[in-house]
């Protein structure tokens, strides 16, 4: 979206559309009620998502919001975005959103009464779907942003428009790097792009460690995994301090496998098709920070992101090496696939060092938890209840879904080495998230 307007009044103006919700149970539609019928089989009720009724010069697009789910914020995100793509594919120039018609729609249809807050969802909604892949080696002229109005006489506080705005922005940011291909954002490219995305917000700086510096750091287990690749490992730290004394202390560490061949331990050519986005735990940390910066939350926040590849060459780690780690833990690996635990292992002694009151780990860890819980949620596991179920009520907020995985101690008893300290995988595959949770527990000390 190019900009967004709360306002008390919206003229009418052919270059705009108006969006309006419908459902099973009710249908705000007051300019003509006699062509809507109260069934969503009705031509102009969308049998799909979403359609266009034309009165007079005055454009409306009717949006289906008769959903499975109730969640208030997903259900005005997808109104945001999906006015959005209709308005930008048909050349609307801007969306006007009545908010009155979505509280009485959402009064009628899900009992849920709506707050002014509320409009940061549906504002969230629209400009994620603004989002573009930007295409490399290409001079690509992106298409002009439609406006989003929000005619309503209760506005959205200033401060959450502007966090709303500014956490859209960092979201797009972690995307755009997610995107990009794999030979573009190569290890010492994502932290170039991430430093420059963080140039210039308040109270954050950041330091690049270069691979010979990991070297003399003694950070062997994490460059273990790089060396069979041409592309130099590296490790981005971005620390963020506001000026206030006595604030807690927050780690953040986010995976950073730019591409992941899965190594000596090769993956099917079918699971290496997405394997750019293995640095997703790194980009969402790092929106994370810029995130947080904005906001101005009162936290001394530290943000370490471990950046490699994991390729396969003559100097590749192999099948049955045994590895000190900085912990002076040695692993025996016994699958180069599981590679991001290894990088991530360091980097938590590392960051442990610091002695943070609460450490949170972002990554694509393992496959086994698609297979326990499906593409709709994220796993979540840890050695605190509280900040776990904090977590949870967050991402309930925002419209995610995730569950809480088991520690057992059992599980580390799993990953003992006849000939290393530990291995970087168990003999079977049962419980296999929670076994690679269970392998970075032995990278932080119980006081964290």
């Amino acid at each position: 979206m190019s900009t967004v307007t709360i306002q008390t009044k919206t003229p009418p103006n052919s270059d705009h559309i108006w969006a309006i919700p419908v459902g099973s149970k009710y249908i705000s539609w007051k300019t003509s009620p006699q062509i809507i019928k109260k069934k969503l089989n009705s031509p102009y009720a969308c049998t799909q998502r979403s359609c266009v009724v034309k009165r007079v010069a005055q454009p409306h697009l009717m949006i289906n919001l008769d959903h499975k789910t109730h969640s208030e914020t997903l259900l005005l995100k997808n109104f945001g975005a999906i006015a959005h793509r209709w308005a930008i594919s048909h050349g609307f120039k801007a969306v006007v959103i009545l908010w009155s018609d979505l509280e009485t729609f959402f009064k009628k249809q899900y009992r849920i009464t709506l707050s002014k807050e509320s409009q940061a969802h549906v504002i969230s909604g629209a400009f994620y779907d603004a989002y573009t892949i930007e295409k490399p080696f290409k001079d690509t002229k992106k298409p002009q942003q439609p406006k989003l109005i929000i005619q309503s006489k209760k506005a959205l506080s200033t401060s959450s428009k502007k966090n709303t705005l500014a956490l859209t922005s960092a979201i797009h940011t972690s995307r755009q790097l997610s995107d990009s291909p794999p030979n573009v954002c190569t290890p010492v490219a994502f932290a170039n792009e991430a430093k420059k995305a963080l140039t210039g917000l308040p109270h954050v700086s950041t330091k690049i460690y270069s691979k010979t510096e990991l070297q003399k750091m003694g950070m062997t287990l994490f460059l273990s995994v790089n060396n069979g690749s041409t592309e130099p490992a590296c490790l981005l730290e971005v620390t963020y301090k506001p000026s206030q004394k006595k604030l807690p202390k927050v780690a953040l560490i986010g995976k950073g496998v730019t591409f992941d061949s899965g190594g000596y331990s090769l993956k099917p050519p079918q699971h290496m098709l997405d394997m750019k986005y293995d640095m997703c735990g790194g980009a969402t940390m790092l929106g994370a920070t810029i995130a947080a910066s904005q906001y101005e939350l009162p936290v001394h926040l530290k943000t370490w992101i471990p950046l490699t590849e994991n390729l396969v060459n003559g100097s590749a780690v192999k099948v049955g090496d045994v590895i000190p780690s900085l912990s002076g833990q040695t692993v025996e690996i016994l699958n180069t696939d599981a590679e991001g635990r290894l990088i991530l292992a360091d980097v938590l002694t590392y960051a442990s060092q610091w002695d943070p009151e609460y450490m949170v780990n972002a990554a694509t860890l393992t496959g086994a938890v698609d297979v326990a819980l499906g593409k709709p949620a994220t796993g979540i596991m840890g050695n605190c209840k509280s900040l776990a179920h904090q977590l949870q009520v967050a991402a309930e907020a925002s419209g995610e879904s995730v569950w809480e995985l088991p520690l057992f101690d059992e599980y580390k008893d799993w990953l003992k080495s006849d000939v290393a300290d530990i291995k970087n995988i168990a003999a079977s595959r049962e419980a296999g998230s929670s076994v690679g949770g269970a392998f970075l527990s032995y990278f932080v000390p119980d006081s964290i």
